[in-house]
C-alpha cells in the first residue's frame, strides 16, 4: 500500500561523477590529525565531501586522491601494530586492527544523490523506500541525509547492479551520454565503467499506482537473515577490512547523544566566512563562545551527561615520514570501545582515568601542557550550577561565559558539501554561537536558532518520550556497528523500517563504524527502545 510519501511524488536519483574513499579516525586521534582533516574541509566546491563525527569516530567520505595522506598514516598504524603484536599474532589475525588505528576503505565507493522535493517531513519514508530494494538484493549501502539532498553510497563494483535494481523498481533512465541509453534498460548493456557518470534515474509515484509490478518496492530480507556480501576487486596496497561472521541482530548498542541538533544549509555566497567557522567547529571547538543568555540556558536545561574526553594523542601524525616509526613515548591506545573496571564505556571517563591522562602529560615534562582537556558542555553546565552562576541572583559575566565554553567538545556533527551547496547538522546551541543573529543571512532554514534566541522550549527528557512530535530540534541515536564492518547489507533499511513502521520520522547518517539516526527530540527515548530490540 502506498504511503503518504509515495502517493504523488517525483523521485530523482543522480549518479555523481566522483569515486570516493572512506576514512575512519577514532575520536581519540582527532586532535593529532587536525591538519589533514581541515585540508579536506577547505577544498573549494568539492563534487562530494562529508565529515561526520560522533563519540566513536570522525568519518570522512572524500575523493580517492584527497585521502592519500590518510592512507600513509593508516599504513604506519598497521606497521606499528605488526611490530608490537609480533609475527605470530600477525599470522594468526592478519586483518586485525587496533581500535585506535586510522583505517581507509579498501573498496572505492560511488555516490547517488536522491532528490524528492518533499522536504524534511518525509525523510524517514525516503530512507526506507530507497534502501528497501537494495537490501532485498543483498547490496551493502551507506546513507547520508542532509539539508541539500539524500545520498546513497554503494561499492563501485556493484554500481551496475544497483542501477539495474532501480530500473526494475520503476525508475526511468536519463543521461547526457547516449551510449548509456537503451529502450528497455533491463537487462542493462555493459558500457564503459566511466560512462555512467551523469546518469539520472527518475520516477513519479501516483496514488493509483499498483503496489505490484515493476513499480513496487521489493521486500527486505528477514532481520535474522542479514548476511555479508562478498568482497570483489583487484588486489590493492590497502588491506581488506576485517571480515566478520553474521551476528544476531539484537540487542543493539544504541546511545542517545544528549544535545539538541539542528540541520541547516549554508549560503554559498558567504562561503569564505562560514568555512572558517566550520574549521573552528571541527578543530577548535573550545574557541566557540556563545552569548550570556545562551550559556545560561545550556547550563539550566542540559541534564548532566558523562564527558567524552578522548586521551591526548601525539601531534604531527601527518608529518611523519612513511618509513619512520614514531617513538613509543607519547603514543596512546584509547579506543572508545574499551571498558573501565566498573564496566562502563570509556565514553564515561572515570576520575582515575582522567587523572592518569593528565598525569601522563605532567610526567612527560609538559609535552602536552599546551593542550586543553576536552570536556562536554554539560560538564561545564554542572560547574555553573555548582558556582550558582545560573540559579543565583547575578547573571554570568561575559568573561565567565567565555570560560564555560572553553574546552567544549561537540558530541555530533555532520558536514556535507557538494557543488550544489553545503549542509550542517550540529548542536543547536553550537550553531547559534557560530552564527549569531547578525549573521543569520548565511543560514538557510534556521528556525530552531531563532527559537533558541527567543528562549525556546527546554530540552526534552525521559518524561517527554510519549508526547507527540513537535518538530524542530532533533536528537542523535548512535548505533555502534564495529562488529559488522562495511560488508553487512540490510542495516540501513532495517533501522529505518523499525522507525518508519512506528511513525517516527528520521534522518540517517552513516559513518565507517556507526549508524546515526536523527529523530525528533521528544521521540528519542521511544526510538532508542525500538532500535535496541527491533
Amino acid at each position: 500500500m502506498a504511503n503518504a510519501y509515495s502517493a504523488s511524488l517525483q523521485v530523482t536519483i543522480s549518479l555523481l561523477p566522483v569515486s570516493l574513499s572512506l576514512v575512519h579516525i577514532p575520536r581519540s586521534r582527532l586532535l593529532s590529525l587536525v591538519h589533514p582533516v581541515i585540508k579536506q574541509l577547505l577544498v573549494p566546491r568539492p563534487t562530494f565531501l562529508n565529515l561526520t563525527c560522533n563519540e566513536i569516530e570522525l568519518s570522512i567520505f572524500a575523493e580517492n586522491d584527497a585521502v592519500r595522506e590518510f592512507e600513509s598514516i593508516a599504513r604506519r598504524d598497521r606497521q606499528r601494530h605488526r611490530s608490537r603484536s609480533g609475527s605470530t599474532s600477525s599470522r594468526t589475525h592478519p586483518d586485525a586492527f587496533p581500535e585506535d588505528a586510522i583505517e581507509v576503505s579498501y573498496d572505492q565507493w560511488r555516490v547517488l544523490q536522491i532528490d524528492s522535493h518533499s522536504g524534511f517531513d518525509n525523510t524517514g519514508a525516503r530512507v526506507h523506500e530507497i534502501s528497501a530494494p537494495l537490501a532485498a538484493a543483498g547490496i551493502s549501502i551507506l546513507y547520508q541525509s542532509s539539508h541539500i539532498s539524500d545520498f546513497i553510497f554503494v561499492k563501485a563494483s556493484r554500481l551496475h547492479e544497483v542501477l539495474s535494481i532501480f530500473s526494475s523498481a520503476g525508475y526511468d533512465l536519463l543521461s547526457s551520454n547516449p551510449d548509456t541509453l537503451s529502450s528497455s534498460y533491463a537487462p542493462f548493456d555493459a558500457p564503459r565503467k566511466d560512462s555512467w557518470d551523469g546518469t539520472v534515474l527518475t520516477r513519479r509515484r501516483s496514488s493509483t499506482a499498483s503496489s505490484s509490478g515493476a513499480h513496487s518496492v521489493l521486500s527486505p530480507p528477514p532481520l535474522d537473515n542479514l548476511a555479508e556480501e562478498g568482497v570483489e576487486g583487484p588486489p590493492m596496497p590497502r588491506p581488506a577490512m576485517t571480515r566478520t561472521t553474521s551476528h544476531s541482530p539484537a540487542p543493539t548498542d544504541v546511545r542517545v547523544l544528549n544535545p539538541d541538533l539542528t540541520c541547516i544549509g549554508l549560503a554559498e555566497e558567504s562561503a569564505d566566512v562560514w568555512l572558517l567557522r566550520l574549521v573552528k567547529l571541527v578543530a577548535y571547538p573550545e574557541l566557540i563562545v556563545a552569548d550570556d543568555a545562551s550559556v545560561a540556558r545550556l547550563a539550566s536545561q542540559s541534564p548532566p551527561i558523562s564527558p567524552t574526553a578522548p586521551r591526548e594523542a601525539p601531534l604531527g601524525d601527518s608529518a611523519l615520514p612513511s618509513d619512520e616509526e614514531p617513538e613509543e613515548d607519547g603514543y596512546y591506545s584509547a579506543s572508545p570501545h574499551s571498558r573501565s573496571a566498573s564496566g562502563s564505556p570509556v565514553n564515561g571517563v572515570s576520575a582515575s582515568r582522567s587523572q592518569s591522562v593528565e598525569g601522563s602529560s605532567e610526567r612527560r615534562g609538559g609535552k602536552y601542557s599546551h593542550l586543553h582537556r576536552i570536556t562536554t558542555v554539560a560538564e561545564q553546565a554542572a560547574r555553573l550550577r555548582g558556582n550558582g552562576s545560573v540559579n543565583g541572583n547575578a547573571p554570568p559575566s561575559s568573561s565567565s561565559c567565555r570560560r564555560t565554553f572553553a574546552g567544549y567538545t561537540v558530541p555530533f556533527f555532520s558536514i556535507t558539501r557538494t557543488d550544489e551547496g553545503t549542509s550542517l547538522i550540529a548542536p543547536t546551541a553550537t550553531i547559534a554561537a557560530l552564527f549569531p543573529a547578525s549573521d543569520r543571512h548565511m543560514v538557510i532554514r534556521g528556525n530552531d536558532l531563532d527559537e533558541l534566541d527567543a528562549g525556546g522550549a527546554p530540552e526534552a527528557d525521559d518524561g517527554d518520550a510519549g508526547e507527540e512530535p513537535r518538530g524542530g530540534p532533533m536528537r542523535c541515536l548512535q548505533i555502534d556497528l564495529r562488529q559488522f564492518g562495511l560488508d553487512k547489507h540490510g542495516l540501513v533499511n532495517r533501522y529505518s523500517r523499525v522507525l518508519e513502521n512506528n511513525g517516527i520520522n528520521h534522518m540517517y547518517s552513516s559513518t565507517f563504524k556507526t549508524a546515526n539516526l536523527l529523530v525528533d527530540r521528544y521521540r528519542a527515548r521511544k526510538a532508542q527502545l525500538l532500535l535496541r530490540d527491533p
